[in-house]
């Protein structure tokens, strides 16, 4: 109540002051009232200058966030930029392999009837049969070829889905064991496939090859027959040696069966791994393609053989009908799809089997010429090139069993050497190919580039003619700069042969490393692209040079005959195999895409650019929300 009247005072002050604009005769009490009063605003004043400055000290938090948020914002700019760029850079050209391919599925295939030409309605499939029986099936295919496939024609198998195998059984296995150290206690990734008894009065042994994966290996095969008589096929040489390198058979090697003789077959196999063929001993036992090629759970599509190309198939398959004799032995516990497939160049390749020529204005081959004259020999051999081979064509040469040199060779040679660390001392492992001297009365030197594989570089030239004019060709750049990386030429002053002067050439060769290429001092000595691409032992074709592509070749090889002139020189006793010489323009498809700087440069933009939008995003939500709403 109390306060209610000094209110009530106060706005009579008030009034009366307004009215008459002087107050008189007021009391002391009430003049401490209106001072009061007079005092409020100021009090108000004082809580807004304490706002102020509790929002002065808020100013620099204010700021920093301010200037995070601007730094954000250019973040998102600069990835945004960086994702146009990498998406403008230019283009590569990618080159899309494709081939002439004939595709069977054959998982319901009819067992074969002899002297029945149609199957008939009511005939068992192998599946059935082989299901009932456990005896294997043999069913027979008519293949319609209706193109010719040149050489060389591959046959494939594939599963599907062959990834229920690689997931459940390739984690099964003994790779020390199939490096060539047995043991009777193989590893226990093997699980149940590790030992087995032979029969029941024998004792238990250890499984050879052990586990799950080699216990299902594949065992259907195929054969090929035209005209009642049946193509002769090679069933080795169908990967490089590099694929086969961990696989190696025990000791003693010439002796298989010998080595085995403690271990026993996987259950599910027919034979022993030594038998897997006994005609050909470097294709046998753990060394045996197929075995490794089904070991070998990154390939879906395997290859089964390849069309042995004499006689009237020496260029191919013509087109014809062919009948597909299939022997369908896997259980039947793989229920996917199975498929066959024959496989050829697509076309754009010509390949000239050269090994059999004969030396020019004779009819001597020179084969025989070399072996007994010691020199080179000179065929020529006309070619048909039946339709424009796009540019760029490319030259290569191919080595039958190649993996025959890369397997005696290969591990003869000095890496370090190789490098460009020349040493007075090379590897031991060139063995007695490390050291020569030039002549009789001359010191001995060491070899650049010392061991076997290198003193057995090819040397077989080729020159092609049209018309009477020779082509010309580019010699390097036949290879990435990748595979040129562990080849490096010795730091010298002045010209490359001062760096080898104290240093020898290989026995066999005519010329010094560092005379390979003078012409061209980045294509010269190590860095010389034929010989790194004969030290590649990976490259079973090799190529030797491309058409320079000028003038009337500036779009393609023109459809013509050509004189393919071969300088016969490579020993015969150092390789006695078929020789092949094979002009390629495979690029069926030639494809824009992006190079490896622009998609980094896209990743990178793409990551900048979205984290920062979203940061940005949440640190402005409130304002974002305020704005939607609004």
């Amino acid at each position: 109540m109390a306060d209610h009247e000094n209110d009530a005072e106060l706005c009579s002050i008030k009034n009366e002051s307004a009215d008459h604009k002087e107050v008189t005769n007021v009391s002391d009490s009430q003049r401490d009232k209106v001072e009061e009063y007079k005092e409020k605003p100021v009090r108000k004043e004082s809580t807004t200058n304490t706002v102020q400055n509790e929002e002065s000290q808020n100013m620099p938090n204010k700021k920093i966030k301010d200037h995070l948020n601007y730094i954000l914002l250019g973040i998102a700019i600069f990835g945004l930029i960086l994702s146009i760029v990498g998406l403008v850079l230019p283009k590569e050209n990618v080159i899309k392999f494709e081939d002439y391919e004939i595709v069977k599925d054959y998982t319901d295939c009819t067992k074969h009837v002899p002297g029945a030409i149609e199957p008939r309605a009511n005939q068992t499939k192998c599946k059935d049969s082989l299901n009932a029986t456990v005896k294997e099936c043999i069913c027979s295919i008519q293949l319609e070829i209706k193109k010719d496939m040149l050489a060389p024609v591959t046959a494939f198998y594939e599963l599907d889905p062959y990834d229920q195998i690689e997931k459940n059984y390739s984690q099964s296995r003994d790779d020390d064991q199939l490096a060539g150290h047995l043991s009777s206690e193989p590893s226990e990734s093997c699980g149940s496939y590790t030992y087995a008894c032979g029969n029941e009065t024998s004792r238990r042994k250890p499984i050879a090859p052990c586990g799950r994966l080699a216990d299902a290996m594949f065992n259907d095969s195929f054969s090929l027959q035209r005209n009642n008589v049946y193509l002769t096929y090679f069933r080795y040489g169908l990967i490089s040696e590099d694929e086969k390198k961990q696989y190696q058979n025990p000791e003693p090697a010439s002796n298989l069966s010998l080595a085995f003789r403690n271990f026993s077959k996987p259950m599910n196999w027919r034979m022993n791994v030594w038998e897997l063929d006994i005609g050909n001993p470097d294709n046998n036992g753990f060394r045996n393609e197929p075995f490794i090629i089904w070991m070998k759970t990154d390939l879906k599509r395997k290859p089964a053989w390849r069309v042995n190309h004499t006689g009237e198939y020496e260029k191919g398959l013509p087109a014809s009908n062919y009948s597909l004799r299939v022997t369908y032995a896997y259980p039947t516990q793989f229920g996917g799809r199975r498929k066959f497939i024959l496989s050829s160049p697509d076309g754009n390749e010509v390949v000239q089997d050269y090994t059999d020529c004969v030396k020019y204005g004779t009819e001597i081959q020179c084969k025989d010429y070399i072996n007994d004259s010691g020199q080179d020999c000179k065929c020529f051999i006309l070619i048909e090139v039946k339709k424009p081979l796009t540019a760029p064509v490319t030259a290569f040469y191919e080595l039958e069993a190649y993996d025959q040199i890369s397997r005696l060779y290969s591990k003869s040679r000095d890496d370090d050497q190789l490098a460009g660390h020349l040493s007075l001392e090379p590897s031991e492992s060139c063995g007695s190919y490390t050291y020569a001297c030039e002549n009789a009365t001359a010191r001995r030197k060491p070899i650049a580039p010392c061991g076997r594989l290198a003193d057995a570089m090819f040397t077989d030239t080729f020159k092609l003619e049209t018309n009477n004019e020779s082509l010309t060709y580019i010699r390097y750049g036949l290879i990435a700069e990748d595979d040129k990386e562990h080849f490096h030429n010795p730091v010298t002053v002045g010209n490359l042969s001062n760096a080898f002067i104290n240093f020898s050439k290989p026995m066999s060769w005519r010329k010094n490393v560092w005379e390979l290429d003078i012409g061209h001092p980045d294509n010269n000595g190590f860095r010389n692209e034929q010989f790194i691409i004969w030290m590649k032992t990976d490259l079973k074709r090799k190529p030797v040079w491309r058409v320079n592509h000028t003038g009337v070749y500036e779009k393609a090889l023109p459809a013509a005959n050509y004189t393919l002139k071969v300088t016969y020189d490579y020993p015969t006793s150092r390789f006695s195999g078929r020789r092949k010489f094979i002009m390629s323009a495979k690029q069926k498809n030639v494809i824009l895409a992006a190079n490896a700087g622009g998609v980094t440069l896209l990743v990178i933009g793409l990551l900048c650019f979205i984290t920062a939008t979203c940061v940005l995003l949440y640190r402005c939500r409130r304002h974002i929300i305020r704005w939607i709403h609004t």
